[in-house]
């Protein structure tokens, strides 16, 4: 499941730091199955208003252990339980586990059911209901399952981790106007007097608890089909079947290709998604895919934001092979299934797209990744420490793995690759695996010994950072290149990487020339014939290395590099390394270079970089940049670049735009931006933009509200106050109020800042989830130890996933709490040493005294 760019997942927040692990985690294994449950059998009543379920699980298990007679169920806060078994046995549920112990072992291979009965009311998440309030009358009313990474348990008794997998039979009785789906093939639907209804769904394939899924509500549906295969789209009012055909229109076409590609049939008996408001981001149940329904798009939102609904639909439908038919063992191989998924992404663009969109895909996934290995934390693709599953969805499993498995391709060979990755999903069809299933895979269709990769790569944290140098030798007719590793730390266990870096350049007559950098040393220098000076030089032409490179083979060949380099990834570093230099004449060069610049993702890095570089000269450039782009992918993203250098220039480029036609998301990012500028006379604008139409999906008033947080005023900061309770903005609209009345808290004074720590900590008890944790994250920032017990209590309420996010964010306020101790204690000693040397000083005029007396 890809994290939603937006930034307002609630799977995002993860808290500050820059540890991976919280002190304390302990390594975490798969279970042990000596009892296995094999299937699972569901009959429920859903009352959706009432939002309460009830009705029993039968769950089939078998020995496979002589002797095994205890088995323990995931169950976590479920109501009225009660357990029974033809075979006797004895029970009890403390809460978060049924722990069951039959009075007669079993034999191996021996099958018996046990069944609960139980009611969920509200739950803490798993289950998520909808209905409409006094404040939200226009509320969908729906209920939908989402159960990533360990949360099937807050509504099903289940072992819920992913190397137990069970066939289902779901039963499930709601009102007969509702639509009922699950995981599985429908197998009928009846009707009652009472004017509800059953439909009864099987799931054959095995599955884990956390890939099957139940939607139960009132929606909207569009068909289609492929490959004998059913495709259904369904979301809820006021959404339509246009809007669910232009979001997920390219699902056939994605679904024919990608079981070319991997040369396997489709596992399942359809393709269904379903996009519902509150879910965060798209989850791959098996046949049963979960949205978002910020996904969904409208003509003038699908020019900025189809291409990025594309890469979630293939990175979804990828999973249905990597994760959904072949399963990861345990999470710390879940590479298997982010990673994987996150790179057919890369390859759908490369063969649907071109190389253009393919190379900046890289780069952006490569600049994911390092960020947050630089920045939070570097740790290895695969461990097993950890303090949540969830802790594992990062940057580090999603483009860092994905980035692993593009080295592999280039290192095995583009046809061992493929026949290996081929034979690995024939293989391992309906079975679990854990990473050494796939190297051998690659190794046996490749004949290489991968071992050593997947050491330095896979096992171990840290890339390569890489410092190259270049001297041309007129004398001698040759040119050398001097490259260092600087990242190798053994307290860490960051290696010296086993790499080879790729060096083309061209000459006076255009001819050009290649050289392989290959080491595994700290330091390495290789030197070629070069009768002349090179008109250009590129490192890693084709892209194949992850790494962070610095090389500046002087401004004359960057700035030629911008407009001759002929591949996106050379023009966008010859751009950053101009713009590091901070000089004028490389700003202009830039500048001028991205006028003719024919690609959108070229021009979106250069404004990133632009806006990093923080000088005058750049904010110039940038704001050209912002009031020439009509491309709609771009615009958002240089929109939102224009927040990291306050200029009139900018401001003028924003304004510009927000009186334009702009699309939603540009729109958002140019109002977050305009409050980044810190102009008070733009407090009236943006308090009033989006007010009347907040645009679909709430994005023009979210991005307002967002704007008004960026100012930092006293006057902002009460106008945001006012905005944030129930029922005041739209729902889509109320995490970014939120969060905008937190960072303005930050700089209010100290009064203001008292009261933003009440207001916030009366949210961490709102309905919204994702309102809870936008308090949550806000109060964690204003260093108020005051707000350490709301932060508990919201910790409580929470899903045991979410917790370590909370506890870091406790942890921040107890060292500050710690420092402002630490701060007073030095204080106290600092007045007690003035005390002390002031009685000295008396003490020696006292003693300087007596002895003139003498």
């Amino acid at each position: 499941m890809p994290h939603e760019d937006s930034g307002d997942s609630l799977r995002g927040c993860k808290g500050a730091g820059t540890e991976f692990v919280l002190p304390g985690a302990e390594p975490s294994y798969a279970p042990d199955l000596a009892l296995e449950p094999t299937h699972i059998d569901v009959r429920m009543r859903f009352d959706l208003t009432g939002a309460t379920a009830g009705g029993f699980v039968t769950t089939t298990v078998r020995s496979n252990r002589e002797g095994a007679r205890s088995l323990k169920l995931n169950a976590v806060g479920l109501d009225d339980v009660q357990v029974r078994s033809e075979a006797p046995l004895q029970w009890r549920y403390d809460g978060e586990l049924i722990h069951l112990s039959w009075d007669t072992p079993f034999e191996r291979g021996e099958e018996r059911d046990v069944e609960v009965r139980y009611r969920v009311i509200a739950p803490i998440t798993g289950m998520r209901f909808s209905a409409p309030d006094s404040q939200y009358e226009d509320r969908a009313t729906f209920m939908v399952t989402d159960h990533e990474t360990e949360r099937a348990r807050y509504w099903l008794p289940c072992i819920d981790y992913p190397n137990v997998r069970t066939t289902y039979r779901f039963h499930l009785t709601a009102k007969k106007d509702y639509t009922i789906l699950a995981s599985g093939r429908l197998e009928s639907e009846e009707h009652h007097d009472d004017g509800t209804k059953t439909a009864h769904w099987g799931l054959e394939f095995p599955c884990p608890s956390y890939l099957c899924c139940i939607a139960i509500g009132e929606f909207v549906r569009y068909d289609e089909a492929t490959d004998g295969i059913p495709i259904s789209y369904f979301a809820a009012a006021p959404f339509t079947p246009g809007h669910l055909k232009r979001s997920f229109g390219r699902t056939p076409a994605m679904l024919t290709w990608l079981q070319e590609r991997l040369g396997a049939p489709f596992p399942f008996p359809k393709y269904f998604q379903i996009a519902l408001p509150g879910v965060g981001g798209a989850m791959e149940n098996i046949s049963l895919v979960t949205w978002d329904e910020a996904f969904l798009m409208d003509e003038t939102l699908g020019a900025e934001r189809g291409h990025v609904t594309d890469s979630v639909n293939i990175h979804e439908m990828a999973h249905s092979y990597f994760g959904d038919a072949i399963v990861c063992r345990h999470f710390e191989h879940s590479w298997l299934k982010e990673s994987w998924a996150t790179y057919i992404e890369t390859v759908w663009l490369e063969e649907h797209s071109g190389r253009e969109e393919r190379d900046y895909d890289l780069v952006f996934n490569a600049d994911r990744y390092i960020e947050e290995s630089d920045t939070r934390y570097a740790r290895p693709i695969v461990t097993r420490e950890y303090d949540s599953s969830w802790s594992l969805f990062d940057a580090h499993l999603y483009p860092g793995g994905a980035w692993r498995i593009h080295m592999l391709r280039n290192l095995v060979g583009e046809e061992p690759f493929w026949e290996g990755v081929r034979g690995y999903v024939e293989d391992f069809m309906g079975r679990v695996v854990e990473t050494d299933d796939f190297r051998r895979a690659l190794e046996k269709a490749s004949g290489l010994n991968l071992t050593r990769f997947f050491d330095d790569w896979i096992h171990r944290p840290g890339y390569p950072k890489l410092e190259l140098a270049f001297r041309h030798d007129a004398d001698k007719n040759e040119g050398s290149f001097t490259l260092k590793q600087t990242q190798a730390d053994k307290k860490k266990g960051i290696p010296n990487f086993e790499l080879a870096l790729e060096i083309e350049w061209t000459d006076t007559e255009d001819a050009t020339h290649r050289t392989k950098l290959a080491t595994d040393s700290e330091r390495t220098v290789t030197v070629v014939s070069m009768p002349a000076a090179p008109k250009l030089i590129r490192a890693d032409p084709d892209l194949k290395l992850l790494c962070h490179l610095e090389f500046n083979p002087g401004d004359d060949l960057l700035r030629a590099a911008l407009t001759e380099c002929g591949d996106v990834a050379g023009r966008i570093r010859a751009a950053r390394t101009l713009i590091k230099t901070g000089r004028r004449v490389n700003m202009n060069a830039v500048g001028a270079a991205m006028k003719s610049e024919s690609f959108w993702g070229v021009r979106v890095a250069v404004a990133k970089a632009l806006a990093a570089s923080l000088s005058g000269d750049a904010a110039g450039e940038l704001a050209e940049m912002l009031a020439s782009e009509t491309d709609p992918k771009a615009r958002p993203a240089i929109a939102q670049a224009c927040a990291g250098l306050r200029d009139t220039r900018v401001r003028d480029a924003l304004l510009a735009l927000l009186n334009s036609s702009a699309g939603p998301f540009a729109t958002f990012f140019a109002a977050d931006s305009l409050g980044a500028q810190r102009q008070p006379e733009d407090l009236e604008f943006l308090a009033g933009t989006g007010e009347s139409d907040p645009g679909l999906h709430g994005l023009v008033r979210s991005g307002a509200l967002s704007g008004v947080g960026r100012l930092r005023s006293p006057e902002s900061h009460e106008l945001l106050e006012t905005r944030t309770g129930y029922g005041v903005e739209p729902e889509s609209v109320r995490p970014h109020a939120v969060k905008a009345f937190g960072d303005s808290a930050v700089v209010q004074d100290r009064r203001r800042r008292l009261l933003a720590v009440e207001r916030l900590s009366d949210l961490t008890r709102d309905p919204a989830e994702r309102v809870r944790m936008r308090a949550g994250a806000a109060l964690a920032s204003l260093g108020q130890t005051s707000a350490i017990g709301a932060l508990e209590a919201l910790k409580s309420a929470q899903s045991k996933q979410d917790a370590p996010a909370i506890e870091r964010w406790i942890g921040r306020l107890r060292k500050d709490e710690a420092g402002e101790e630490v701060t007073a204690l030095r204080r106290q000693v600092e007045e007690l040493q003035t005390k002390h040397r002031a009685l000295d000083e008396r003490l020696q005029d006292l003693e300087a005294k007596s002895g003139n007396n003498t």
